[in-house]
């Protein structure tokens, strides 16, 4: 599961205070509409198997 918090210090036992720290909240929304656009655009640019036969037969 990946996650982007804004205090990594929430999760507790996973938490590294040697990791680089911290994602500044404002950055959240830009991060997500990249990431969002990016695997969008991958999934609508992919054929789909309309026969679900599991076949390259596109």
């Amino acid at each position: 599961m990946d996650v982007i918090l804004e205090d990594p210090r929430d999760l507790g036992d996973c938490y590294n205070p040697d990791c680089e720290f911290p994602l500044p909240v404002y950055m959240t929304p830009t991060i997500v509409q990249l990431i969002m656009a990016n695997e969008l655009k991958t999934m609508v640019a992919m054929p789909s198997d309309e026969s679900n036969n599991s076949h390259d037969d596109l």
